[in-house]
């Protein structure tokens, strides 16, 4: 089994988490004067934006989380997060660019999930599962420290719908291609259905009950 997950390429996996870093840190450092972030505070966000879907990830699987069994991770993490603060300042009136670096790091994230799942011996459902906490534990972790709505949980953020159509698009052609060419127009199809989502307001349903609520005297009494 662990010949298997060897196959992953590594640089699809690094890659992922610099992305992920490189769009927390600008995020963080786009509000560090407002919200009185220090540099400290940048890196962990980048930190956690980064490697929060791979650790996630391997926890989920029940192995050791990759990103603690190389040092390459935490370097490139490292990088990628000086990077984000030194060219955040360039990103400021750019906000669509970080909502591309994470719409990009949505299709990276879900497919390295999906794919190491199913080398850990899980079945089609469980594997599309831990592909979608993957791809969306960094987002989730980032919006927490930052003291933001999470926005995988709101109308609008379509990170799920995003991530549920390009899993859609790689297990359908995967069989006929292989995997490289499903893993680009997997990362193309989250990416572009979340930002045309933003561009054009596109939004989810909002829950509602299926069944009004019946007011009796007494709530009809304590609403006067």
């Amino acid at each position: 089994m662990s010949g298997e997950i060897l196959r992953i390429p590594i640089g699809l996996d690094l890659t992922a988490v610099a992305v992920g870093a490189i769009g927390g840190a600008a995020a963080a450092t786009v509000r560090a004067a407002a919200d009185r972030i220090d540099v400290l505070g940048v890196t962990v966000v980048a930190f956690a934006t980064g490697l929060g879907g791979s650790l996630l990830r391997d926890v989920l699987l029940g192995e050791q989380p990759a990103a603690l069994r190389a040092d390459r991770y935490l370097l490139v993490t490292l990088i990628a997060a000086l990077t984000g603060m030194a060219f955040a300042h360039l990103l400021v009136r750019a906000e669509p660019v970080i909502a591309l670096l994470d719409s990009v790091s949505i299709g990276l994230y879900l497919i390295l999930g999906i794919t190491k799942a199913e080398h850990a011996g899980l079945p089609l459902a469980g594997a599309v599962l831990v592909g979608l906490v993957a791809c969306s534990g960094g987002g989730l972790l980032r919006d927490l420290l930052l003291g933001d709505p999470v926005s995988l949980v709101r109308v609008g953020s379509w990170y799920l719908t995003a991530a549920l159509g390009a899993a859609a698009v790689y297990l359908i052609a995967r069989p006929w291609t292989g995997s490289g060419f499903p893993t680009i127009a997997a990362v193309v199809v989250a990416a572009g259905l979340r930002i045309l989502a933003m561009g054009r307001g596109w939004t989810s349903p909002l829950a509602r009950p299926a069944i009004p609520p019946v007011l009796t005297d007494r709530n009809q009494s304590d609403s006067i």
